[in-house]
């Protein structure tokens, strides 16, 4: 059964508000990128929690977080399979601290990808093939340090391969010393 009409509208209304959201984020939090970046981290918290809401008051569509309480306290890796851009806000309302691997070219999106080096997340340069790799590595390894370090599937995969993906993964958790969830 095709989609109502009603569900078009919400859908609609749900996309122009969550930028609407994004958008005020964006501009209120412009002082943070001058100050430490826990304050930053405050902002997107809230960004993700009121897209969470919005989610919620305009489509109807509930979150259900099921195993948070077994997560380490401790630095680990939590292997998303990266299929909208769904985690990459709703994981800040659900951990306290998450670092993402993602691809280095949203970092050069203006604010967007100042926001990101601000928050500490970790680029990669999908092309570079292993040594993208090591550096990913060493930046997970730095992180591991204070805060949890979270993980997109379609980001971290240095090849085409899904085995490839899935042992670049193990590479990353053995040679950062960060467990996995």
């Amino acid at each position: 059964m095709p989609p109502s009409f009603a569900t078009y509208i919400r859908s609609l209304a749900f996309i122009a508000l969550f930028y609407v959201n994004l958008t005020a984020h964006m501009i209120a939090a412009l002082p943070t990128l001058l100050l430490p970046r826990r304050i930053l981290h405050v902002f997107v918290r809230s960004y993700a929690l009121t897209s969470l809401w919005l989610l919620r008051v305009i489509c109807g569509t509930k979150v259900e977080w099921r195993g948070v309480e077994k997560i380490p306290k401790t630095a680990c890796i939590l292997a998303c399979k990266h299929q909208s851009a769904w985690e990459t806000f709703a994981l800040y309302a659900a951990i306290d601290d998450p670092t993402y691997i993602l691809k280095r070219e949203l970092m050069w999106l203006p604010l967007f990808g100042w926001y990101m080096r601000k928050e500490g997340l970790i680029p990669v340069d999908r092309s570079a093939g292993m040594a993208a790799l090591a550096r990913m590595t060493a930046r997970a390894r730095q992180a591991a340090g204070a805060r949890r370090v979270g993980r997109s599937d379609s980001t971290v995969r240095v090849s085409a391969s899904a085995a490839a993906g899935r042992h670049n993964f193990c590479r990353v958790k053995r040679f950062s010393g960060v467990g996995s969830s």
